[in-house]
């Protein structure tokens, strides 16, 4: 599915129970992204279902949020 921006952002708050929190995820670098912030990969359909699939993962604990890596 392709995801739009507004629905990845729902997902985020969900995820981490605030905006700000989410905000805060998405603005910092995370081993995830390459030492990135998740927040540059938010201007395409590929980089927007890359984000989500980390929150899914988050969500499942399929994997950890590392952020400071």
């Amino acid at each position: 599915k392709n995801m739009n921006k507004q629905e990845v952002i729902e997902h985020g708050i969900d995820v981490f129970g605030t905006r700000e929190d989410f905000e805060e995820w998405l603005n910092s670098p995370n081993f995830f992204f390459d030492h990135e912030k998740p927040i540059t990969f938010m201007n395409t359909k590929k980089g927007l279902k890359f984000i989500d699939d980390r929150l899914t993962g988050m969500e499942y604990g399929i994997m950890f949020n590392i952020k400071f890596l």
